[in-house]
């Protein structure tokens, strides 16, 4: 059972990368929670959504305002259900070229095939220094 929500985890990085919303979207539990532990004005996609039209938003602005470069995935902990993975990563901010890059933490749920939950956890002081070095209109102190 472990590998099935494995490669379904798999199977997500591989779509994200392409951008391939549709793909993404079949993925999920139509009822998917998605968090991004953080929120600024400078990215409104963050916080959390319910349900797979609040998650197709979100990533209309994921992908219209960052470039995934490069992105590593380390699976560390499964127990068939819960999976945590620690990633590197490298996105350009599509507006101004500039790249980010660093480690994130996903925490996912996988039921009967299908992502219920994904919650993403991120160095947010040094992203938030990064939007106020773009002159985004941030909320970083």
């Amino acid at each position: 059972m472990a590998e099935g929500s494995i490669s379904v985890i798999d199977r997500f990085y591989e779509v994200w990368f392409a951008r391939d919303v549709a793909a993404i979207l079949d993925l999920m539990s139509p009822v998917v929670r998605m968090t991004q532990h953080f929120e600024d004005p400078a990215v409104p996609f963050a916080g959390t959504g319910v349900g797979k039209a609040a998650l197709e938003a979100r990533l209309d602005g994921i992908f219209s305002a960052w470039r995934f470069l490069h992105i590593e995935p380390r699976h560390f902990q499964s127990d068939g259900v819960n999976i945590r993975t620690n990633c590197t990563f490298e996105v350009q901010h599509i507006a101004t070229g500039e790249v980010f890059d660093g480690t994130l933490r996903h925490f996912w749920v996988v039921r009967d095939g299908l992502i219920t939950q994904l919650d993403e956890h991120l160095d947010v002081a040094r992203f938030k220094a990064f939007l106020r070095l773009l002159g985004l209109p941030s909320d970083a102190t």
